[in-house]
């Protein structure tokens, strides 16, 4: 894949938009914290499998 401006930010979009959400729904600021940590520890496929396991699809 070839790497632009907008999938170069898609990660931030993705975990942004899970924060808050997350926030809504009642989490923590330190569980938003811990799961955007564990997501950020890889590449993109980590992220999306990561954010998969805290939350429903």
């Amino acid at each position: 894949m070839e790497l632009t401006q907008n999938n170069l930010q898609a990660p931030l979009v993705i975990l942004s938009n899970f924060s808050d959400s997350a926030l809504k729904q009642g989490w923590s600021q330190a569980e938003v914290e811990t799961v955007i940590s564990e997501a950020s520890q890889g590449d993109y496929m980590k992220l999306i499998r990561t954010l998969r396991t805290y939350t429903f699809l």
